[in-house]
């Protein structure tokens, strides 16, 4: 019962804010995308696209309970700065269907279905992969899948290593280790979702680092203290392909392009245009 109860806390599906607030995510919409997941979701991600002859797409995933206001602002900046962008709305979260997530296994095999899906419906296009937190960790995570020739590169903003130790480092709060009982419960609640549902929390994915081949960017706050910047240091230090790594003074929890967007900006189309024209990288 515990497990059950664990599972529903942590996964289940989640609605999220109303998608009709007036914001710019909400009225700069050119169109709502749906794609059926491989075991038979309706996934849905909403499409912004500029009046011109752009063919590069960010297709971007976020992350963990994402809300409208949260998401808004990044999405907006990006738009801002001339790429196409597509907000993809992850199983169990918003417009998608799905009555729990998995917060990475699962979504990962979306992810690169919805770049399969983009690829075929604008085979000139460049697609870079993108997104924050669980989005973060999910970017890092589809580079398993198979994956089109016109995805050039990923770009992951303070993504988690692991799920299980991600909820532990939440629930130590200022201890130095979780306590016994939280250990037993991240370890019981990672059986059950391997026995019922099909996905490990604990899944280590060192190999997909190890044996990465896409270019990367990676931000990461200084202060992030929802996703501990260790995370970042031990993908940096796995990350066999070629990657770089910018950490934000004084920024907490994806909050990086808000302590400085003139920076985020400056790294993060550097890195489009360099993937794009295959410099560097």
């Amino acid at each position: 019962m515990l497990c059950i109860y664990l599972f529903r806390l942590v996964f289940k599906r989640w609605e999220g804010d109303s998608p009709f607030e007036k914001m710019f995510i909400s009225d700069n919409i050119s169109y709502q995308e749906e794609m059926i997941s491989y075991d038979g979701l309706k996934l849905k991600a909403n499409v912004y696209l500029h009046d011109n002859d752009q063919n590069t797409f960010i297709i971007f995933h976020h992350g963990y309970h994402e809300s409208y206001p949260m998401v808004n602002g990044i999405i907006e900046n990006i738009y801002k700065q001339g790429y196409n962008v597509v907000l993809v709305f992850g199983r169990g979260n918003m417009f998608s269907e799905g009555k729990s997530f998995s917060m990475g296994p699962k979504e990962a095999k979306d992810f690169a279905s919805w770049a399969n899906h983009f690829s075929k419906k604008y085979p000139n296009s460049n697609i870079i992969l993108g997104g924050w937190s669980m989005g973060g960790h999910i970017t890092l995570r589809v580079q398993k899948e198979v994956l089109p020739p016109n995805v050039k590169g990923i770009i992951a903003d303070c993504p988690y290593f692991t799920a299980s130790k991600q909820f532990l480092d939440m629930t130590k709060g200022k201890k130095e280790k979780p306590s016994l009982v939280m250990r037993y419960a991240v370890y019981a609640l990672n059986i059950y979702c391997k026995l019922f549902h099909g996905f490990s929390i604990n899944e280590d994915i060192s190999p997909i680092l190890e044996n990465s081949t896409l270019p990367a960017l990676i931000m990461q706050g200084e202060n992030d203290d929802l996703v501990l910047p260790y995370n970042t240091k031990k993908i940096d230090e796995l990350y066999k392909g070629k990657h770089k790594v910018n950490y934000f003074k004084n920024a907490k929890h994806v909050e990086s392009y808000k302590s400085d967007l003139g920076r985020y900006f400056d790294e993060f189309n550097s890195f489009v245009k360099d993937c794009i024209n295959n410099e560097n990288y």
